[in-house]
């Protein structure tokens, strides 16, 4: 083969990899350490009581249509008899009134107390009754047919506020070691739960989470373990984020050579995956050099996610296929809810997740991460289809042709020293157009009709223009104004519609405009939602 032959077939194989993923391609579901464990009663269960509550678990998702399962283990506590953790019902008690002891003392506040202890029961008769049960549902994941991971929270900060010191969330290292927390002065009622969190430049707590890493590779077989480093940002002392870049680098850099391990031990590659901030810079900002991870090998997974439970339309999805080529996977998050501003939200359902979906697929992605989304959600209302459509999130074709809501969402930042800033036009004067704010419509959108919903609380007086067309106003009919976000109280909301008409939008981003024709001018604070439907 010639020198120009090489080269040509070298240029082919890289433009494979960094084509477009069509058809069918992976949804990934994270189960989190509350699902499992505070949705069944497995405390009072015997042995095959327990074996079944496992494989009926691992078979609502394989059923729903995932092609991997990542079950998170641990909190600040481990859910399982770990060696590297403290287990969940370490030093728990029940006293004579009943209440929670940790240690023999109660919570001051007693949130969550009854689910805590059904928690911690139900992990140590799980630990005491059915002591394998991670194998078992890593065998019963690959008999039908799809990956098992682990996923590991890196930082989790839950409840840590003024006066729950003693809940039983928290782990020996929490309690004894103080000096390991990254901004514990801070500690009071205005107190945030991340100031509360560990500092990873401290070697004592590099090394415990470096040890649950590889327990959790080393000592309990896997397809691959998930970095959690969303639960929780930040993991540095004040100001030190940028500057220790290189420390949560080096924790990757050690995590890699044991996932080879693992695969060595187990006799099948097991891969690295991270959960990261929806933004780069944000990723950054916290220390976490995602770039640094993928040019070196040490990431196979990169999960682009949100902040809290909020899906975020603006995820930097493009920006970070740029950073990891393919074969690193691209899977961005889809969460709980969505939001247009501070206070308003809607509940995922299918045709919002097919909007977020798809509009990620433009950009890049190469399959879908579902967050919180879990089988009690089947009893809550407001998930329309959930979860009878897992399966067709990560079919990229059947994703483009379906009908989706694309919300266009608020951005809550990571960190500190920045501020969470409204999406809208920050002003359309009376009489005025200022400017357009883009709505990512994803694929298979050229040539379709479309409604454009904005809310306000105020009523709306507006022409509505999508891509600088002017769209005719409609009428939204009660079944439709009831998937829309609720007035809080004392609060009245206003909803306009247009209809867009084919050939006005294109896939991917578009342009919406107002031209205000009310008597005042509008500001940033007036608006609450806007979404582009596609039926």
């Amino acid at each position: 083969m010639t020198r120009r032959a090489r080269l040509a077939c070298l240029a082919a194989a890289c433009a494979a990899l960094l084509a477009p993923t069509p058809g069918r391609g992976a949804v990934y579901v994270n189960s989190d350490v509350w699902n499992f464990f505070s949705d069944n009663d497995l405390g009072s269960m015997d042995r095959a009581a327990l074996a079944a509550a496992v494989d009926d678990d691992v078979d609502f998702y394989v059923d729903a249509g995932a092609s991997a399962v990542l079950y998170n283990m641990n909190a600040q506590r481990a859910l399982f008899d770990s060696a590297a953790f403290t287990p969940a019902w370490k030093d728990l008690s029940k006293g004579e009134d009943g209440r929670l002891l940790l240690r023999g003392r109660a919570l001051v506040s007693d949130r969550d107390e009854a689910n805590l202890w059904k928690v911690a029961r139900g992990a140590r008769r799980l630990a005491e009754l059915l002591p394998d049960f991670m194998a078992r549902r890593y065998a019963r994941c690959r008999a039908r047919g799809v990956e098992m991971w682990h996923s590991m929270r890196m930082n989790d900060v839950h409840y840590t506020y003024l006066g729950n010191e003693w809940s039983p969330l928290h782990a020996d290292l929490w309690l004894d070691r103080k000096d390991l927390l990254r901004a514990w002065y801070r500690h009071s009622w205005r107190g945030e739960w991340a100031d509360n969190g560990f500092d990873y430049a401290k070697k004592e707590v590099f090394d415990a989470h470096l040890a649950l890493v590889r327990e959790y590779l080393l000592e309990h077989e896997s397809d691959g373990l998930e970095l959690d480093w969303m639960r929780a940002l930040p993991v540095f002392a004040p100001g030190f984020d940028e500057a220790n870049a290189p420390v949560l680098t080096r924790f990757m850099r050690e995590t890699r050579p044991i996932a080879d391990a693992a695969g060595r031990k187990w006799g099948h590659r097991v891969k690295v995956g991270v959960r990261v901030p929806a933004r780069v810079r944000d990723a950054y900002a916290m220390g976490l050099d995602v770039a640094a991870w993928a040019r070196e090998g040490l990431v196979d997974l990169v999960v682009p996610s949100p902040k809290n439970t909020s899906t975020e339309m603006d995820c930097d999805v493009a920006v970070y296929r740029a950073l990891c080529p393919r074969p690193v996977v691209l899977a961005p998050c889809l969460d709980y809810d969505c939001r247009s501003d501070a206070g308003h939200r809607v509940l995922f359902c299918e045709a919002i997740d097919m909007g977020f979906a798809s509009g990620w697929y433009h950009d890049g992605a190469d399959a879908a991460y579902l967050y919180n989304h879990f089988p009690r959600m089947l009893n809550e209302p407001g998930h329309a289809g959930y979860p009878a459509y897992v399966a067709r999130l990560g079919e990229r074709t059947a994703v483009a042709r379906r009908s989706r809501r694309h919300v266009f969402t608020r951005h809550e930042p990571l960190g500190e020293g920045e501020f969470a800033r409204s999406p809208y036009w920050s002003a359309v004067w009376r009489n005025c157009c200022n400017g357009c704010v883009k709505v990512n419509c994803g694929e298979g959108t050229a040539g379709r009709r479309a409604v454009v919903v904005v809310g306000t609380k105020t009523p709306l007086a507006a022409d509505i223009l999508v891509n600088a067309v002017l769209c005719p106003p409609v009428a939204l009919d009660d079944a439709r104004r009831a998937q829309l976000p609720r007035a809080k109280d004392g609060e009245t909301l206003s909803f306009a519609a247009a209809a867009v008409p084919a050939g006005v939008l294109h896939d991917g981003w578009n342009g919406v405009e107002l031209f205000n024709r009310g008597a005042r001018d509008l500001a940033a604070s007036d608006f609450v939602w806007l979404e582009v439907d596609l039926p």
